[in-house]
C-alpha cells in the first residue's frame, strides 16, 4: 500500500484532515503564519488526500485515536508504541500527536524525547458501567532522537559543525 497512486486535491478530505490547534515551534511555523479566507480556508499543501490505485478496494483513511488505539491494543494487544528517530521523526510524532487529537504540544524542537498518554475512547461492546475511560484503555506513545543517544552514554559524538549533522 501506498506505493502506486497519485495524490488528488479534495477539499472535503481537507476540511476533516486540519490539526484542531498547530503545532509550536519550528514544526507548525506555516500553519501558524497562514490566514485562511473564504476563497482559501487551508494551505494548499494540506488539501490532498492520497489515492491507492494498487489497491483501488482498500483506501487510506484519516488516522483517529478510537481507530489506533482499536489496532494497538484490542487487535494486538500492545499498550505501547515507541518512535525512534531524528527531527524528520520528531515531526512526524508531533504531527501524530495532533492528528489523535491532542491540543497540547508533544514536546520542543530541542528536545531529545518525550512520552504522551492517550486515553482510549471504551469499547463499543463494553456494558453501560464500564463505559468510561480507564487505566487499562492507556495507549503510551513514546519517541526518542537517535541522533542525541549519546548524551548519557559517555561518549560525545565527532563534533562537526551543525549539531543535527553527524554521520551514520
Amino acid at each position: 500500500r501506498g506505493r502506486v497512486g497519485h495524490w488528488i486535491h479534495d477539499m472535503q478530505y481537507a476540511s476533516i484532515a486540519q490539526y484542531n490547534n498547530p503545532i509550536s515551534y519550528y514544526a507548525g511555523k506555516a500553519d501558524r503564519l497562514f490566514e485562511p479566507t473564504t476563497e482559501i480556508p487551508y494551505r494548499a499543501p494540506t488539501t490532498f488526500r492520497w489515492q491507492d490505485t494498487l489497491y483501488p478496494t482498500c483506501q487510506t483513511s484519516l488516522i483517529s485515536l478510537e481507530g489506533l488505539c482499536n489496532v494497538m491494543l484490542d487487535q494486538l494487544g500492545m499498550g505501547r508504541m515507541m518512535l525512534v528517530g531524528d527531527s524528520l521523526t520528531r515531526q512526524m510524532v508531533q504531527s501524530l500527536h495532533k492528528l489523535l487529537g491532542s491540543s497540547d504540544d508533544s514536546g520542543r524542537d530541542d528536545s531529545f524525547g518525550w512520552v504522551t498518554s492517550y486515553a482510549c475512547p471504551p469499547l463499543h461492546d463494553s456494558p453501560p458501567a464500564q463505559n468510561q475511560p480507564s487505566n487499562d484503555r492507556q495507549l503510551l506513545i513514546e519517541f526518542v532522537r537517535n541522533d542525541e543517544l549519546s548524551l548519557d552514554s559517555g561518549i560525545e559524538p565527532p563534533v562537526m559543525g551543525e549539531p543535527n549533522c553527524q554521520e551514520y
